[in-house]
């Protein structure tokens, strides 16, 4: 994973010290390194939302009838096949912001 390298880079630390830390000193040595690449931020989000925020990403994409495995859109379907306008209002109904979030996510992949 491109986060472990980073880390690893920036610490001066082997990438499986890193791998194998407790999940405390990973969020502690994210947040300490200097600037990670983009695509590495934009992995370590979309990790983030899918892992902890499943739940409202799955109820969201069901508002939209888009096919999807636990939060992760099936394969060869096209966001495009939705407005704009369908993806707001379904956003507004989520009633969270970390759905906004997410939908910047997947709309840079």
């Amino acid at each position: 994973m491109m986060a472990i390298a980073a880390i690893a880079r920036a610490r001066g630390s082997r990438e499986l010290k890193i791998r194998r830390a407790p999940r405390e000193s990973l969020q502690k040595w994210t947040v300490a390194v200097a600037q990670l690449p983009e695509d590495t931020v934009g992995c370590l989000i979309r990790l983030y939302l899918l892992n902890e925020q499943q739940s409202m990403i799955a109820e969201f994409l069901d508002d939209l009838r888009i096919p999807h495995e636990n939060g992760v859109i099936n394969q060869g379907f096209s966001l495009t096949s939705h407005s704009p306008h369908e993806m707001t209002d379904a956003a507004r109904r989520s009633e969270s912001a970390t759905v906004l979030i997410w939908l910047s996510c997947i709309s840079d992949t």
